[in-house]
């Protein structure tokens, strides 16, 4: 997702040049990728927030960025919503 104020990286040949605000990763067989590299991949990038789901349990993990590292926010199962700290509420 990227918040309208970011809407610049948004280009006309369909791409985004630069980072999203926000991720949401749904968990694919290869966990491992979508945890560890694709993490420290979109950490790297500059994503604010980086949330995981796992669709097996119905878990949520929330990461957010700070000083350019991730900050685990929380982890949630079951029936969860997402909040994210930049989108107003």
């Amino acid at each position: 997702m990227v918040l309208n104020e970011n809407r610049n990286i948004l280009k006309e040949d369909g791409y985004i040049h630069g980072a999203p605000d926000i991720i949401v990763e749904v968990l694919s067989r290869d966990k491992k990728r979508d945890t560890v590299k694709k993490k420290s991949l979109y950490e790297r990038a500059g994503v604010k927030e980086y949330f995981v789901v796992n669709p097996e349990n119905r878990e949520i993990t929330a990461w957010l960025l700070d000083e350019n590292l991730y900050k685990h926010q929380y982890t949630d199962i079951g029936d969860f919503h997402i909040c994210c700290s930049f989108v107003p509420v």
